[in-house]
Formats: structure tokens, sequence, C-alpha cells
């Protein structure tokens, strides 16, 4: 664990990186589950000592500041980033608050990028689409027909 994260803060040194914090997350994740139920910590992190370890914090602020409001935060990394956190059991309620706020904010984006429809859709608009002038036709094919 000490080593993921130590890693982690080599690459990280230019600043905040969805995929490189979600990798970090995956191996984590991966670390915890080869330990087992009852792991023998030696050198490294216990589950306790991992939620109160600086590098751990380090990460956690580098996700917080990926998900502010003027930052982009690509939507597969935030969401694989928060499944990482939750399994590997990560508690911290500033970056749970921070999550929501912006998927908040993601959600009324793309509310108010939406088109507004100026007229309520008739059968005609359904099915033919939009094109204007339009005369629905009922066309019988001929071709069966005895030319005798």
């Amino acid at each position: 664990m000490k080593d993921i994260l130590f890693h982690y803060n080599k690459a990280s040194h230019r600043g905040f990186d969805p995929a490189l914090v979600s990798n970090t997350l995956e191996q984590l994740k991966l670390a915890f589950r080869a330990r087992g139920n009852k792991p023998r910590v030696y050198d490294d992190y216990s589950d306790r000592e991992l939620d109160i370890s600086w590098r751990m914090h380090l990460l956690s602020d580098h996700i917080q500041l990926g998900l502010e409001d003027e930052q982009y935060f690509n939507h597969f990394f935030m969401a694989n980033s928060a499944k990482q956190l939750g399994e590997i059991g990560f508690k911290d309620t500033k970056l749970i608050q921070k999550y929501f706020d912006k998927l908040n904010q993601m959600l009324t984006e793309r509310e108010q990028n939406l088109p507004k429809s100026k007229q309520p859709l008739n059968v005609e608009n359904v099915i033919y689409g939009g094109y204007m002038n339009f005369i629905p036709k009922h066309y019988v094919f001929d071709g069966f027909e005895s030319s005798g």
C-alpha cells in the first residue's frame, strides 16, 4: 500500500490527473483483496492506518481538487474512483459531499443544454421528422400487375 501511494505521489507532481487517480485506487483495491480477511501488516499500512496516512489524504485532496466547479473530471474516472473508494472502505465526508455537488452541477448543465421544443409534437412530426411542407402519401406498388 505504501509503495502504491508512494508511486502515486511521485507521478502526481504536476497536479490532478483523473486516470492516475482511478488507476491508483484500482491498484489499492487489488492490494486490499490480496491481503485476505485477517492481514498481517508489518511495514505496510493497516486498514486503520490507511485512513489517517498523509499519502492517502494527499490522494483525497487531489480528488477534491478534481471535483471543483472549474475542473474537468471525466465521468468514467469519477464513477470509477468513487466505486474504488467505497470498496477499500475510505470514508471522508467532505469528499462525499463534493461528489454529490459535482453530480448535481453536471445534471444542471445537462438540463440547461437540452433544446427546448417550441411546439408540441404531432403525429407527422414524430413519424416523418422535421421536413417542412412534406405531405405524407401512401404509395401502392404496381410491379405485380400484369401488362396484358
